[in-house]
């Protein structure tokens, strides 16, 4: 964020590209990808959102967009921007500034649902303030870059089940070979969904992080009735031959 030290040189950037989000076809669960960055489904889509953990000084909001980026809905709203540390003068770049559920996002245990709509498009996006000022908003499908000779790369990753996440987890003057990683399994049937947000001096995509996995299926009301008549006609035609065959 605003308050750390220098840039991430273009060789590591270039070096978490290609660790943190494998190159693939876009597959968050099952979507398709606009052109412009939105992405929409093929038919209506239940999607449950999980908060894994948020770094940074940012106080930052998790949303839906329409096509036009008109807001829809906020899944995850952080109420303060990290988590506090003892002492009188702590170093959040110890823990990058972590945000946990309960603590920065509320309530927990920090779950939110959307319902996508059949073949419209949508955009998620990431708001940010510092100290109440408008630090602004990126989109599925926005580039950012960390220099002028850095390559640009997109602000959102998915990393899709099966798949392997580096989640860097503190801050040490911008180098990536330096800092503290954990090394995270995605599961299968699920996505996480790694934001960068609009301070690009780190690249690290741990600003934001959700899990993202469909609903369960839930039959329609006359999807239930249609089984509850179907197994009182079973029991019905049972009944009658157990009674043919007493009578015979």
């Amino acid at each position: 964020m605003n308050f750390r030290k220098p840039l991430v040189a273009a060789a590591a950037v270039s070096a978490l590209m290609s660790v943190c989000a494998p190159a693939q076809a876009f597959t968050f669960l099952g979507a398709t990808s606009n052109s412009n960055g939105s992405f929409s489904f093929a038919k209506d889509t239940k999607v449950d959102f999980d908060f894994f953990a948020s770094h940074g000084a940012y106080q930052s909001n998790f949303n839906v967009y329409s096509s036009g980026k008109n807001l829809l809905a906020t899944l995850f709203e952080e109420k303060v921007a990290r988590d506090p540390l003892p002492g009188s003068k702590p170093d959040y770049n110890k823990n990058d500034s972590k945000g946990t559920c309960g603590i920065t996002v509320l309530p927990a245990p920090c779950q939110a649902t959307f319902t996508f709509a059949k073949g419209v498009s949508y955009f998620l996006g990431l708001t940010a303030k510092d100290k109440g000022k408008n630090q602004g908003t990126v989109y599925t499908g926005d580039l950012t870059t960390t220099k002028a000779d850095d390559p640009k790369a997109e602000t959102f990753k998915f990393v899709n089940g099966g798949e392997k996440f580096v989640y860097y987890t503190n801050y040490k003057d911008g180098s990536l070979s330096k800092r503290k990683s954990e090394l995270i399994d995605v599961e299968a049937g699920t996505t996480l969904i790694a934001v960068n947000d609009s301070w690009s001096g780190d690249a690290d995509y741990n600003d934001f992080i959700v899990k993202a996995k469909k609903s369960a299926a839930v039959p329609e009301p006359g999807t239930v009735g249609a089984l509850l008549g179907a197994g009182a006609l079973g029991l019905i035609n049972r009944r009658r031959k157990a009674s043919e065959a007493e009578k015979a």
